[in-house]
This record gives C-alpha cells, sequence and structure tokens, in this order.
C-alpha cells in the first residue's frame, strides 16, 4: 500500500520502515490460511506485542493503511485474544469492504467468537462479488451452518464443491449440511462440534 501522499520525504520513509519492521516481527509468528498455530513462547508473544506498537506508529503516519489493520489483528489472533483481532479486521474491512482476505479474517475471528452473524454480514456480501473464491465461499457455508442456517451453508458448499472438486471435504460439508436441513443431524454450535460429526 502507498503511504499517504501528504507525508514528507522523511514520514513515508519512516512509515515504510515501521511497516517492514512489524512484518518481520510477526512472521512466522501468524496464522495463515487457517493453519493450527503452535503455542507461542514469551519472546515470541513479546515480538508480537511490539509488531502491534509499530503498525500502531505506522497507523500514525497513515491512518488508513488497512494492511497494517490486518497485521494488528493477526498479531491479536496469535495472541489469542480474538476480540480485538476482530476489532481491527473489521476496521480493514471498512476500508477495503470487497476484499476477499480481509472478509475471510474477519470470518474466521468471528465464527471462533461465535458471533456468525457478523461473518455472515460481511462474507455474504463479499462472496457475491467474488463467487469463485473458494475459501471464501467455504468459510461462508461454516459460519450460515453453525448459525443454524442450513440452506444458506448448502449453496456455499455447493460452490466450493463446484470450484475444488478434487477436495473431498467440501463434499463431506455438503452432504452434511443436507442432512442438517433435512432434520437427520443436529446442527453444530462450534467447529469442534463440526469436525466431531463429519
Amino acid at each position: 500500500m502507498k503511504p499517504d501522499p501528504t507525508l514528507t520525504e522523511e514520514q513515508i520513509k519512516r512509515h515504510n520502515d515501521l511497516y517492514a519492521r512489524a512484518n518481520e516481527l510477526s512472521k512466522g509468528l501468524v496464522i495463515l490460511d487457517d493453519v493450527p498455530q503452535k503455542s507461542l513462547g514469551f519472546f515470541q508473544k513479546r515480538r508480537l506485542r511490539k509488531a502491534i506498537e509499530l503498525y500502531q506508529q505506522v497507523l500514525e503516519l497513515n491512518p488508513a493503511n488497512w494492511p497494517a489493520m490486518v497485521g494488528i489483528g493477526k498479531a491479536f489472533q496469535s495472541l489469542g485474544e480474538l476480540e480485538q483481532a476482530l476489532t481491527w479486521f473489521l476496521r480493514a474491512h471498512d476500508f477495503v469492504p470487497d476484499n476477499p482476505s480481509v472478509a475471510k479474517e474477519v470470518g474466521y475471528a468471528a465464527g471462533r467468537l461465535r458471533k456468525h452473524d457478523v461473518a455472515i454480514r460481511v462474507m455474504e456480501v463479499v462472496a457475491k462479488q467474488h463467487p469463485n473464491n473458494a475459501g471464501l465461499q467455504w468459510n461462508l457455508g461454516l459460519s450460515c451452518l453453525m448459525a443454524g442456517k442450513a440452506a444458506d451453508a448448502c449453496k456455499a458448499f455447493e460452490r466450493t464443491v463446484e470450484l475444488e472438486p478434487q477436495r473431498g471435504v467440501n463434499k463431506k460439508l455438503l452432504n452434511f449440511a443436507r442432512e442438517v436441513e433435512s432434520g437427520k443431524r443436529p446442527c453444530p454450535k462450534t467447529e469442534e462440534e463440526l469436525s466431531r460429526a463429519i
């Protein structure tokens, strides 16, 4: 992202340096693509806290730097502070409301907090704009299912099967959602319940 054009050359350099340092500090410590994270030690947590400070300094120079907001959200997510993470992902979403990656981050954090209405509200709109984004459709389907909206979950999972027919988990989720919709299976409330069910 380009720094605010009203900044001086010195401020732009500081902005870019702070952003690069924050990224370097958080590298390897943040959750990427829903891959389970190893537990963090004292020094790793300290690195993430320092990264958050640096990202916040970036935002003092350029309040519209949404990637820095995502960086803060990812750091809080890795620290296990999901309310804070969701707050920052939602701020980033306000700046780029059609960005599928940011929408997925909102959906992931909101889903973990069982705020499925928030996840659905954000991801549904973006999924319509990006109908070929399988990850977004998948996350939307999960949120719909856990919110008790099995019919909507079925639509999202049908789309993921169309987009990624080779992924067996997509078909499993679609079949499961159909069983929930028909009343054959109870509706899961958490990802853990869903994982056990399929």
